[in-house]
């Protein structure tokens, strides 16, 4: 079963810079076998999803939900 990981929750978890959510361009996307996971620059794993499209939609509504910007992609 694949996982989605839930940017609220997350920032639930966080403090300060850690609740940024980082622009679709610097998260580095890895095709397995299972479906697409996700890591940010720093190699923090943000989740699985099932398609690469369906990791950059929520990347993208992540960054919205806690107020960050579109990534212009």
């Amino acid at each position: 079963m694949l996982t989605k990981f839930s940017g609220e929750e997350a920032a639930g978890n966080l403090s300060g810079r850690d609740k940024q959510v980082p622009a679709v361009k610097d998260c580095r996307f890895t095709q397995t076998a299972f479906g697409t996971v996700v890591h940010d620059s720093r190699g923090k794993w943000l989740g699985q999803y099932e398609t690469e499209e369906a990791a950059v939609e929520m990347i993208r509504e992540m960054a919205q939900g806690i107020g960050g910007q579109g990534d212009g992609i």
